[in-house]
């Protein structure tokens, strides 16, 4: 089961207990009560019985499974425009992290072709007073 069929399957278990609870005339604020009881109804379910209600894919996909769906999802919004992305929390930032990988070498391609040697220091310099930084911080 998916997220995303997670989520409906809740929402509407929710809303027929808050119709229930209400009656047939739903009053304000009727809404938030069928958002509460949906992530409660998710909680629940997810402590108490893991294995029905488990979302796949749980199992960390590896490198070349998150190039593959990034190269997936852009080539789906190249052709639909718009892509329901429905992967756990995990995939998601792994996908977001690979995308800002090629981003950031993109960038340092176009950098090595044009930087003189003095730029080069200077940002080597900056980087390693923001890492000194971070490290104080800590």
């Amino acid at each position: 089961m998916t997220r995303y069929d997670r989520h409906i399957l809740f929402t509407a278990l929710a809303f027929v207990a808050v119709v229930l609870k209400d009656g047939e005339k739903l009053q304000k604020g009727s809404a938030k009560k069928v958002m509460k009881l949906t992530s409660l109804l998710g909680d629940f379910c997810t402590d108490n019985v893991p294995s029905t209600f488990s979302v796949e894919a749980s199992s960390s996909p590896d490198v070349n499974e998150i190039e593959c769906l990034v190269s997936n999802y852009i080539a789906d919004l190249r052709t639909k425009e718009s892509v329901f992305l429905d992967y756990d929390r995990q995939t998601l930032l792994k996908m977001y992290e690979e995308l800002l990988i090629q981003k950031t070498r993109h960038e340092q391609q176009a950098f090595y072709l044009i930087a003189p040697s003095d730029m080069i220091a200077s940002n080597i310099l900056r980087l390693a007073k923001e890492q000194m930084r971070r490290e104080n911080r800590e």
